[in-house]
Formats: structure tokens, C-alpha cells, sequence
């Protein structure tokens, strides 16, 4: 007994797409996409002790890239904008390697440039959404 050829491909096509959804019934693993991981929470808010003495790589770990990056003669000065501040990190050359460590910090109010406690700028700044991308000067 010959089937014809069009029904032939329809039952194998039918076969195939019962098989498949056999295989995905016992594997979902296999076939369905991973699902994305839930966000990470925000990481907790630095404070100023954490930042003491750090390098550009550190600062960078723990606050991500500043708004604006200004060198002047032998000082680095990181500024990050975060809602309703302006932190200010200020970078020398260490004397017995030259690499720049932070050595002071400034808060201020984004508005009129009145002195803030630095951490709660810091909290701010915890805020993924706290800062433009950096520009150097």
C-alpha cells in the first residue's frame, strides 16, 4: 500500500511536531531559553572611611566612572553628580610610588553649592542612575 507522496510528508510532519513537543514536556531545560537572574539589589552606600587612601582603579571598583574627570598640575579632581549633590574627589601623587591616591573629599548641594554631609551624597550615589558617563578634560 503507497500513500501518496503530500500525505506521506503530512503525517511525518505531524510525527515530528508531536515528538517535539514530547521532548520539550520532558527536557524544558533543553528547549525553553534560561530565564534571566532577578536584578541585583543596589550594592550598600560606601562611606567616606571606604574611599580613604584609594586609587583611580579602587575609586572606579567602588563608585563606577565619575561625571567629569579635571587634571591639574600634579592633582586629579573626580567629580560625580547625583540627585541633589556633587561629590568631589580629590587625587594626589603618593611621594614614594606617584600613584594618585584620594586624599580629600567634598559634598555639596547641586543647587546652590552649600557644604552636604558627604554620606549621604554617597547614598545617592548608590543609585544606579546617579551620574552621566565620564568626560576628561
Amino acid at each position: 500500500m503507497h500513500l501518496p507522496t503530500a500525505r506521506l510528508a503530512s503525517l511525518l510532519l505531524l510525527a515530528l511536531t508531536v515528538s517535539a513537543c514530547q521532548q520539550t514536556a520532558l527536557a524544558p531545560s533543553a528547549s525553553l531559553p534560561a530565564q534571566s537572574p532577578a536584578p541585583a539589589p543596589n550594592k550598600p552606600a560606601a562611606t567616606p572611611s571606604d574611599l580613604a587612601g584609594l586609587d583611580a582603579n579602587g575609586l572606579d571598583a567602588l563608585l563606577g566612572r565619575p561625571t567629569v574627570i579635571r587634571r591639574e598640575a600634579d592633582a586629579m579632581i573626580w567629580q560625580y553628580h547625583a540627585r541633589g549633590c556633587v561629590l568631589d574627589l580629590f587625587l594626589y601623587a603618593n611621594a614614594p610610588d606617584k600613584t594618585q591616591r584620594l586624599v580629600h573629599v567634598e559634598a555639596r548641594s547641586d543647587d546652590d553649592a552649600s557644604p552636604l554631609e558627604t554620606g549621604a551624597c554617597l547614598a545617592e550615589l548608590s543609585d544606579p542612575s546617579r551620574h552621566l558617563t565620564a568626560n576628561a578634560d
